[in-house]
């Protein structure tokens, strides 16, 4: 690890890759965020992280960034853009709907 990024945990990886393939999936945005976002987010959420004095990054990290990594780089159907559903809307929904990471840890079993 350098003193400019923080560690990202399996989980942390995986919620970040399902956020980003839920936006290619979302009815209001077209394509979807390409990988290049997703590897955007790791990076952000890695630099934050480290910002905090932290040397991993935790699930609420990647929830506070979302949005002004994603966003952007969305790109929303004319309905969507008529009904007025602004990109980071977008975004905070399909990351509400990524379900949060949890480590798990296995307890020897007692006899």
């Amino acid at each position: 690890m350098t003193d400019e990024s923080a560690s990202l945990s399996l989980n942390e990886v995986q919620a970040i890759t399902e956020a980003v393939r839920a936006t290619r999936e979302h009815p209001a945005v077209t394509p979807g965020v390409s990988p290049r976002g997703t590897l955007a987010l790791y990076r952000a959420s890695s630099a934050y992280a480290a910002m905090q004095g932290r040397d991993y990054v935790q699930p609420d990290d990647v929830k506070r960034l979302a949005s002004g990594v994603l966003a952007h780089l969305l790109l929303t159907t004319t309905r969507a853009r008529l009904r007025g559903s602004a990109a980071e809307a977008i975004i905070s929904e399909i990351v509400a709907s990524v379900p949060v990471p949890v480590e798990t840890i296995s307890l020897p079993q007692k006899r």
